[in-house]
């Protein structure tokens, strides 16, 4: 069918329900687009977006703009299992349509927007801007593409050109020059804030146009690149190829790192227009290329045309899985003393979240067992640091990071005021006070201190090894002393 008025229109983004109903967005220049159970009866600009819901024998249920006294413009649309709509694009309107909204206004010129419809489409759920201080002419700022989990998070991808887009819990905090960026937000299900968002690109020119997400929050974007840069993860194409490639890249449900990501192209321009997954997981990416030597296999056509072509590709995804966590540093690497204030510090690929503990093992060197050692285990899930017995069997107890309790053994103490535990991007960081007994020096005082990480999977890393030497100390008591009052000490412990 056709669908318009007496302007221009353009239809932009479909989507489909499990009833057979569709649902399209786009934009239009009419004063006459035929509305029906409309949230918005007229244009109240020049350029409007608009949302149609078709039945599935093609009957209109209903039909509104979308926008404000600016150009207001619809790229794509996703529908939940409720029958609900959610639309992205641009716009440049100071009074485009909020409710419920995380960015209640225009930041700048040009912003992208993410609109929630109830699914009779007659009323809004939530309509928020999204966008920084960019959005200028040759520099948009828009959402280009998204999708919807289970849960009804909305996920949006796009374009945008400001140095202060909003971001949170981001795989990458900044925008990285040349002028535009990819964007990847996760959307609260209520639409009042964001779960993470993150810039995506390097030192050229990167726009992602299409996004699609799994069963567990794992997103999945495609899109074109100039940047030489642009981040990449366990690629298929390591480099770019020609002036502009597709990039094809998968972040974690975290938002913290990506799992996957490549470029994709030949000598020419290549760009990916739509990404889509397969009920194995696998990805189907569709675009345009000029380059005569686009990374083909199994073609149907194997030659090109120098006007350009379009292209599909499939991608089989090696899923990422359980990577192992790793343990990057112990500081510091090596010294003595009977305290001591060691950082532990933990990496995993699929975001710090991912990380579940570590066991730090202070022990004699020629020790063939556990016993009589200073273990430490921290549990990220209750959030504590807890001591091993003796004789290795079992833990003494146990201290949350930042409070005053303290736990030992026959080797060492523990205590939770100077302890603190972050997490930023695939980062952990662990620090703790440990001090040392004077029965712990023995004949031999020089320890090899064993530290391995887990994850949530039960992956484990490998063990990093590094060292520290207890010098033997008369008796005596340790005080804790609060250095903004140094008046203020607690005893720790009379030996």
């Amino acid at each position: 069918t056709y669908f318009g008025g007496s302007g221009y229109e353009n239809a932009s983004g479909i989507a489909s329900d499990s009833s057979g109903n569709v649902y399209v967005a786009g934009d239009t220049y009419s004063t006459d687009l035929p509305v029906q159970n409309a949230v918005q009866t007229s244009n109240r600009g020049r350029q409007e977006g608009f949302v149609v819901k078709f039945s599935a024998a093609g009957a209109v249920q209903y039909s509104t703009y979308l926008g404000g006294s600016g150009d207001d413009r619809a790229a794509a649309i996703a529908v939940d299992s409720t029958g609900a709509a959610y639309i992205t694009g641009n716009t440049t309107s100071p009074d485009f349509p909020v409710a419920n909204a995380f960015q209640a206004g225009n930041a700048g010129g040009q912003d992208g927007f993410v609109t929630k419809l109830t699914p009779a489409g007659n009323a809004i759920v939530y309509s928020t801007y999204l966008g920084g201080s960019g959005g200028t002419g040759g520099s948009p700022e828009s959402g280009n593409g998204i999708a919807v989990d289970s849960s009804g998070s909305a996920y949006v991808t796009g374009v945008t050109s400001s140095p202060n887009f909003p971001t949170r819990s981001a795989l990458q905090t900044g925008h990285a020059g040349g002028g535009l960026d990819a964007f990847i937000a996760k959307f609260s299900p209520a639409g009042t804030g964001l779960v993470y968002s993150t810039y995506l690109g390097g030192i050229g020119f990167d726009t992602a146009t299409s996004i699609a997400v799994d069963g567990v929050g794992t997103a999945y974007v495609t899109g074109n690149t100039t940047s030489p840069d642009f981040p990449i993860a366990n690629p298929i194409q390591g480099a770019k190829s020609g002036s502009m490639d597709a990039f094809v890249a998968t972040v974690n449900p975290g938002g913290t790192a990506l799992t996957f990501s490549t470029f994709l192209g030949g000598n020419a321009s290549d760009g990916g227009t739509a990404i889509a997954l397969n009920g194995s997981g696998n990805l189907w990416i569709a675009g345009q290329t000029t380059s005569t030597d686009f990374p083909l296999r199994g073609p149907f056509q194997s030659a090109g045309y120098s006007e350009g072509n379009g292209f599909v590709a499939s991608i089989v995804q090696t899923a990422p899985g359980n990577q192992p966590p790793s343990v990057v540093s112990v500081s510091p690497a090596a010294g003595s003393g009977s305290l001591q204030t060691f950082t532990v510090v933990l990496n995993d690929a699929n975001g710090n979240a991912d990380v579940r503990g570590f066991d730090m093992i202070v022990r004699t060197p020629a020790s063939t067992t556990y016993a009589n050692a200073c273990w430490i285990s921290f549990d990220r899930v209750s959030n504590q640091l807890m001591l091993a017995n003796d004789s290795a069997a079992g833990y003494i107890g146990a201290v949350t990071p930042g409070s005053p309790a303290s736990v030992q053994n026959s080797q060492c103490l523990l205590v939770g005021t100077d302890a603190t535990v972050t997490g930023s991007g695939t980062t952990l960081t662990v620090q703790m006070t440990i001090t040392f007994k004077p029965g712990f020096s023995g004949a031999n005082p020089a320890k090899t201190v064993s530290t391995i990480a887990y994850d949530a999977g039960g992956a484990t890393s490998a063990w990093f090894t590094s060292s520290w030497t207890v010098p033997f100390v008369g008796n005596g008591c340790w005080l804790h002393c609060d250095p903004n009052f140094p008046f203020r000490c607690t005893l720790l412990v009379c030996l």
